[in-house]
């Protein structure tokens, strides 16, 4: 291994993950992940859960798609998308378990000062 190749990797990863986590910059779209972590949902859906247009939600989930957190199928004129298990099932719980227990996670970084 060359003197600066694991710092050109780790570079390349440090980008994928700034990627992968722009996409998660909008509450929108981390609303959108929610849902689509409970159920497979359609544009129109989500649309509706959301009170958005159409137009915005799909620009979103294009943003979702892109960085490989949502999949998608197209059933007639119906686009369904769906959390990427492999990529995001993980990450949304850790994340959701922390927010909803921020209060406990401040009690006991008390316990470490």
């Amino acid at each position: 291994m060359k003197e600066n190749e694991g710092v050109d990797l780790k570079l390349k990863e440090a980008r994928e993950i700034k990627h992968y986590l722009s996409a998660f910059t909008n509450e929108k779209r981390v609303q959108i992940a929610i849902f689509l972590n409970k159920k497979e949902m359609s544009v129109g859906s989500i649309a509706k859960a959301l009170n958005m247009p159409q137009s915005s939600v799909s620009l979103h989930l294009e943003k979702l798609f892109t960085c490989g957190a949502v999949e998608r199928k197209k059933i007639g004129k119906n686009v369904y998308y769906r959390i990427n298990q492999k990529n995001m099932n993980h990450l949304i719980k850790l994340l959701t378990h922390y927010f909803t227990n921020k209060k406990l996670y401040k009690e006991a970084e008390l316990w470490h000062h």
